[in-house]
């Protein structure tokens, strides 16, 4: 008798266990369901943080640039812009890509116009004198990559580009469609001196220290200034056809801050002109990809 009330007494008490332990499973696993809805959820909010400012950098822009009209600095798309949302802070920062030098000028023919360029910039960025014509040996059709490249870090696959030396060539370079004009009103002082160093010394001058200046309207400006310093209208030989004083292409770098997560994206914006009717010439989106926290 004492045996059998033994052998129960073991019985329930694995049973207890068993029942605990199932228990203690199912409450686990109930915890961790809860903690992934709440990270979902979480990142959920964070990405419609990321929509809501994206959208509003699209309407920043909206009527920038618009018809041709001159886009410069003292605008207003070029504050830093900020937002609320419910317990997330949001932050933009939109750059006028047209500002930079487009590398894929390099990926034309050889152009003399184009390769001094890039070796003035260079030279003095402190790059390396071989790296212009490593990149459009990169660009060109027989080259590693076989064409134009749709976004700069593309360039990572240069032979020799150092990482160092990629990460300067951000802040001066831009991937934009070959034919893509550089916009005198937002470009850096380092890439006005390189794209203007065929006029007259004192063209270049009046142009890179031009930072309280009103904006150019239209290339006239320059025109008239060039042909007064050359004392000549003969001036088909200097590189008008890649310049402007507008733009269509911009990078947001949206930030959206929530709790301890940092959320990160970057947009390429483009003002699409192929689109008719009520859509004509509005801004959309080419690329978006997220950064690394």
């Amino acid at each position: 008798m004492k045996r059998d009330g033994g052998f129960i007494l073991i019985n329930a008490l694995v049973v207890v266990l068993v029942i605990t332990s199932v228990v203690a499973t199912m409450l686990g696993r109930s915890s961790a369901a809860r903690a992934r809805t709440t990270a979902a959820q979480e990142a959920s909010r964070i990405e419609t943080g990321l929509d809501a400012m994206e959208a509003l950098t699209v309407r920043s822009l909206a009527s920038v640039g618009r018809d041709g009209q001159p886009v410069y600095l003292r605008q207003d798309w070029s504050m830093a812009q900020h937002a609320d949302f419910g317990e997330s802070r949001a932050d933009a920062a939109i750059t006028d890509l047209q500002g930079r030098l487009n590398v894929n000028w390099l990926s034309a023919p050889p152009d003399a116009y184009v390769d001094e360029t890039f070796r003035r910039l260079f030279a003095e960025l402190n790059l390396p004198p071989s790296l212009p014509d490593d990149i459009r040996a990169f660009l060109s059709v027989d080259g590693r990559h076989g064409g134009p490249v749709s976004l700069l870090d593309e360039l990572r696959g240069v032979p020799g580009l150092i990482p160092a030396d990629f990460a300067i060539l951000t802040r001066h370079l831009a991937a934009l469609p070959a034919e893509t004009k550089l916009n005198l009103n937002t470009a850096s002082a380092p890439v006005l001196r390189a794209v203007l160093h065929p006029f007259p010394p004192e063209i270049r001058a009046a142009y890179t220290q031009r930072a309280k200046d009103p904006p150019l309207e239209d290339l006239r400006d320059l025109r008239h200034r060039t042909i007064a310093a050359l004392e000549t209208e003969d001036i088909g030989h200097l590189p008008f056809d890649r310049l402007t004083v507008t733009s269509t292409w911009f990078r947001a770098d949206l930030t959206v801050e929530r709790d301890d997560r940092i959320a990160r994206r970057t947009t390429i914006l483009f003002r699409d002109r192929t689109r008719t009717g009520r859509d004509e010439g509005r801004i959309g989106v080419a690329y978006r990809w997220a950064e690394p926290d």
